[in-house]
């Protein structure tokens, strides 16, 4: 049997607009204009994306991490550098 409903149905929302896919060239120009001075930003398939720079004790515990690694999985004079971490 046939039922009618009587919740109102809610619109859609609006669409999206589209969002800017940067190229490189578009990039280096702002950047050759200052735009982006103290900014750390990468971009990464046409998207910019902000990023955070590493700070001193994210560097400590990453050199300690990977100094306990070093010791419990290769000889202990090997020397290895993990992004800006020579540990």
């Amino acid at each position: 049997m046939p039922v009618a409903i009587s919740i109102p149905l809610d619109p859609p929302p609006p669409p999206q607009p589209p969002r800017k896919r940067w190229t490189r060239a578009e990039c280096s120009a702002l950047e050759a204009t200052g735009v982006w001075d103290c900014k750390n930003l990468e971009l990464i398939d046409g998207e910019l994306i902000d990023r955070m720079g590493k700070k001193q004790p994210h560097n400590y515990a990453v050199s300690c991490i990977v100094r306990w690694l070093v010791g419990v999985f290769a000889a202990p004079s090997q020397l290895l550098l993990v992004g800006d971490v020579l540990v």
